[in-house]
């Protein structure tokens, strides 16, 4: 039986200038997520019998995205060299943060998928990136860069169109360059619950409250109570108190010291 748990919370930040707006540009978004693992989603039904589960381990099991894998070396060279360690989904909690509007939106819509059809979307846009890089790599050699051109062409890329365009002397930059993805130790996981669980108990007392009722009816009331006399009752009185102090003018103690 699947839980009815929340295993993914994101929080998506964006914002566009009037410039940026009429140039056409894309929004500055920050994005960050707090993503637990459960043990359901490490389980494919074993070939003898789907009733039953087995367990994905080690290099049987999910691999990680992109951003959670270690930096392949040798980009701007054009000879890429693999990790040599590849990294796997694991029961426990994960960070996933960027700074690409276009993850934002990735990201929105993953969370719709379960793991091991992520890693199927994921292996066939992985094949699609390795071709337009490949298409680079074989591109005629340009002058080499200098550091400067090549930190200002990343800052560039990655703050703007994240485009898989292909240039002449830099090769395109994918928007999980900009994207993290770490899973979570337990001596930290258990500060974060910490410092989080007093914002989900409101906001699960919030939902309760919504799911049962109790906002409508409180609403209803409000309504009611607007829409009766007794606000007008009460500030006739109020008003009419005001003005009968006024008329009485200043205690006989503060006329005395105004002589």
């Amino acid at each position: 039986q699947i839980p009815q748990k929340v295993d993914e919370r994101c929080f998506f930040y964006c914002s566009q200038t009037s410039r940026g707006r009429s140039e056409g540009q894309l929004p500055m978004c920050r994005s960050i997520c707090l993503r637990k693992v459960f043990p359901h989603e490490l389980m494919t039904p074993t070939p003898n019998n789907g009733n039953d589960k087995a367990k994905i381990e080690g290099h049987a099991g999910l691999p990680l995205p992109p951003e959670g894998q270690p930096p392949k070396r040798g980009y701007f060279s054009g000879v890429l060299e693999e990790p040599k360690e590849t990294r796997y989904w694991r029961e426990g909690w994960y960070l996933w943060t960027s700074r690409s509007p276009w993850s934002a939106c990735d990201k929105i819509d993953s969370m719709q998928k379960n793991l091991p059809t992520q890693a199927l979307r994921r292996q066939t846009r992985e094949k699609e990136e390795e071709r337009i890089y490949n298409e680079w790599a074989k591109r005629p050699p340009g002058p080499k860069p200098s550091v400067d051109e090549v930190s200002q062409h990343l800052r560039t890329e990655l703050d703007g169109s994240f485009s898989s365009q292909i240039g002449v002397n830099f090769p395109p930059i994918f928007h999980w360059y900009v994207s993290s993805l770490i899973a979570l130790p337990p001596p930290l996981l258990a500060r974060i619950e910490k410092l989080l669980n007093p914002t989900f108990k409101v906001m699960e007392t919030v939902r309760e409250s919504f799911e049962s009722g109790a906002q409508q009816e409180l609403a209803m009331r409000m309504w009611e109570k607007a829409r009766s006399p007794d606000p007008f009752i009460l500030a006739r009185n109020v008003c009419r108190k005001v003005w009968e102090k006024w008329n009485e003018g200043p205690p006989d103690g503060d006329a005395k010291s105004d002589e």
